[in-house]
Order: C-alpha cells, then structure tokens, then sequence
C-alpha cells in the first residue's frame, strides 16, 4: 500500500510541475487595450498598444484576459478535444492518435474556467456537460489503449511521439508492473 501511495505522489508531483510550467510558458497574445508597462520584481511587460499581438507569460495573460485587455492567440480547446475524440474513436485499439504535449494542460484549465461559467450561468452548465463527456471519452479510450500497449512485449518505436508526458509517465509505470506481475507468474 505505501508503494501505491508514493507512485500516486510521483503522478501528482508530475502534474504539479507540467502544471506550472504551463502556466510560465510564454502565449501570443493579441493586445485589445493598450497596456501600460508592467514591473514586479523580476517580471518586467513592456507597454503595448492596441492591436499588437505579443508573447506573455500565460499566468499574466490570464490575468490580462479575464480583465478584458488582451485575448489568448492559440487553438480552440473545444475544437481540438472533438477532434482528438474523433480520431481516437477511428483508430484501432493499438493505435493512438498524437496529440500536443501540453494537450492535458490546456484542458484541464479550459474545464476549469467552464465549471466556473457554470457555476454563476445556469446556460453554460450545457457546455460544461459536453465538454466533460468528450474529455471523458478521450481519456478512457486513451488508457485503454496505452494498458494495452504497455501489455506487449515490444513497443511501437514512434509511441513517445504519440503520448503526452503524463501518458508516458502512465505507460511506463504500468509496464513495470507488467513485466513485475509476468516475471512473478512465470518464474522469469
């Protein structure tokens, strides 16, 4: 049981350290109101005027969005999960889809904004829904697929490509296992 506990702290450590991490990476942003320069200890924004697109930590970005004064220049999450979901499902069961390293990350944050929107707006609660059933679907059949890899004696060579660092992290603690629980039984 304390073995369980201590790959549970390692999996949380992951999360932890990807989670901030993203949240230090740098995001183009797309200036809606002119900023005015910004100090804080060692963290320095230049002054901005409306209409330029520039790179910001994404924690401040966050800060800045929520005011209203710029908007976050990447990918659609809701897009990106529909279509990761509709891949996965065409695959076979022993082929995953590749998806962005930082894939996780950003859903994690985007579920967590809708569940406040729908915390305080009873109509986006709808959104929210959908968007926890598609993230849901994504990850079981993610694991499906990943218990099933870790199982075979040899890896596909391109697997690493595929999976995030927190699948990586699941697929490999799995195969240990595995191959612990096979030695085990067949005396190896």
């Amino acid at each position: 049981m304390a073995q369980l506990d201590r790959k549970g702290q390692e999996i949380e450590a992951l999360f932890h350290d990807r989670e901030f991490s993203y949240r230090m990476s740098p995001v183009k942003v797309l200036v809606k109101k002119a900023l005015q320069p910004i100090e804080m200890d060692s963290f320095r924004l230049p002054e901005a005027s409306e209409g330029t697109v520039i790179e910001m930590p994404r924690w401040v970005a966050n800060i800045l969005a929520g005011l209203g004064q710029i908007e976050l220049q990447e990918d659609d999450i809701n897009s990106e999960l529909f279509r990761a979901v509709t891949r996965e499902r065409i695959q076979t069961n022993l082929q995953l889809n590749p998806i962005r390293g930082d894939f996780y990350l950003r859903l994690k944050e985007h579920l967590r904004a809708l569940r406040e929107n729908a915390e305080t707006n009873g109509s986006a609660r709808q959104t929210y829904d959908r968007a926890m059933i598609s993230a849901h679907d994504l990850v079981t059949m993610r694991i499906g697929k990943i218990l099933q890899l870790s199982a075979l004696s040899s890896m596909p060579s391109d697997l690493f490509t595929k999976i995030t660092p927190e699948e990586k992290m699941l697929f490999e603690k799995v195969r240990e296992l595995v191959s612990e629980w096979r030695r085990t039984l067949l005396n190896d």
